[in-house]
């Protein structure tokens, strides 16, 4: 039977780009699933471990840790929620908030799925535990319709935001950073020592003479 065209080539691009589009904002809707599960599990898991005489969870830092990934999750919730009310009524908004949604949502999903892994301490590294198994799916669901840069670049279009000239076309290179440069303090600089090779004995710097001043300085006996 001979092949009969359907869809002409723009309406064929057109259709792959909607289906594309729905299952990024379904996709939202599952990454939120896995970063919820990975917080009630961890709070759970937190309340019932104990060590050095108390509950894990009522350490400050780890109310602090939880407290963050709480409000990240629930906005998560809500990104996703939208992408896909918006999807489902045809609203004009639905691919501003895809692209919202998978630009944090994909983020958060696998913060949480990371936090659950490491929170649940030595049991989350082992294969018995689930956490990998969300790790894994948080990780996939990341890149499975475009990653959270692609994204945000696709939301920047959506709404007429120019994106800086270092983001556009090919990436810039960069210098590599010394830790004072992150620390704000400016360039380190970092003193090269290069030891001479001697036929024998122990290495010495370069340029030293063996009878040079500073090997002539001795300690006094018995004194400072």
């Amino acid at each position: 039977m001979a092949g009969q065209e359907l869809l002409g080539a723009s309406a064929g691009a057109d259709a792959v780009r909607r289906a594309l589009e729905v299952g990024a904002a379904l996709l939202a809707s599952e990454q939120y699933g896995v970063a919820q599960w990975c917080l009630t599990t961890t709070i759970t898991y937190l309340k019932d471990r104990r060590q050095f005489g108390r509950v894990v969870g009522g350490y400050q830092a780890i109310k602090h840790r939880l407290a963050d990934l709480y409000a990240a999750v629930e906005s998560a919730g809500a990104a996703a929620r939208y992408a896909a009310a918006t999807t489902a009524q045809g609203d004009p908004d639905s691919e501003v908030a895809t692209a919202v949604a998978q630009s944090f949502v994909s983020d958060v999903a696998v913060k949480a799925a990371e936090e659950a892994v490491q929170l649940h301490g030595g049991i989350g590294m082992t294969w018995e535990h689930p956490a990998h198994l969300y790790l894994k799916r948080a990780k996939a669901d990341q890149i499975a319709f475009g990653t959270p840069a692609a994204h945000r670049a696709r939301l920047a279009e959506l709404v007429d935001l120019p994106a800086p000239s270092g983001l556009t076309g090919a990436p810039t290179p960069r210098r590599a950073r010394s830790p004072g440069d992150l620390l704000g303090a400016g360039p380190v600089r970092v003193r090269e020592v290069r030891r001479c090779a001697r036929p024998s004995g122990p290495p010495q710097r370069c340029g030293r003479r063996p009878g040079g001043p500073a090997a002539g300085r001795r300690r006094p006996a018995g004194g400072r």
